[in-house]
């Protein structure tokens, strides 16, 4: 969405979990990541939206000010917070959208690191972790009461954070529905993915 924003061209690839290492030739473990028309391969979300801000000043701007990218960076941590229940709630569902060269590096990587399998931690977490993570929405919903996006009158960056999170756990899984949610961020969610459904490529 940053790339759509600025009114960049770009094509997308499928990059898998196990095939991240050749991609990127080594440098980055995790996604997303860009290769630019300068050549240039830069890592991580927000240094990725840092590094368009800057290498294309002539573009609408991600942040609109300072104060602008330090509420993006806000949410940008927050966010984090979420991934957490996320991962409990949707991690088995996660592993069954994977593609199968992916699912033994994932599950062993997943279960090593949660303690138990993947099965048993959605099983378990799944209803403790869902009511954490729209109690903690509960402080987007209370933003969005008086502004129609996060960023204020119009869409910016720290938005596609949050929607970013929200579209990936209503991607992976129905556990969690948007109409779950308050009105407000419901209303607001549509907006942004009225916007990039019609600007996907």
């Amino acid at each position: 969405m940053a790339l759509q924003h600025k009114g960049l061209p770009f094509t997308t690839v499928d990059v898998g979990f196990t095939e991240i290492d050749e991609a990127s030739q080594g440098l980055f473990h995790t996604l997303p990541f860009i290769h630019d028309d300068h050549n240039r391969r830069i890592g991580g979300s927000f240094e990725i939206a840092e590094y368009l801000e800057n290498a294309y000043p002539d573009t609408p701007s991600l942040f609109s000010s300072q104060q602008g990218k330090t509420l993006a960076l806000f949410f940008e941590k927050w966010a984090r917070t979420l991934h957490t229940d996320i991962a409990r709630i949707a991690i088995f569902d996660i592993f069954n959208k994977l593609k199968a060269r992916d699912k033994a590096y994932f599950r062993a990587s997943r279960e090593k690191a949660l303690g138990d399998s993947l099965e048993n931690v959605q099983s378990n977490c799944q209803s403790a972790s869902t009511a954490q993570l729209t109690d903690k929405l509960q402080l987007l919903e209370q933003h969005l009461k008086d502004l129609p996006f996060v960023g204020g009158e119009a869409p910016l960056y720290a938005d596609y954070i949050v929607y970013g999170t929200l579209k990936w756990l209503f991607t992976v899984s129905e556990n969690v529905k948007l109409t779950h949610l308050g009105p407000h961020i419901q209303a607001w969610y549509l907006q942004l993915d009225s916007k990039h459904s019609s600007n996907e490529t």
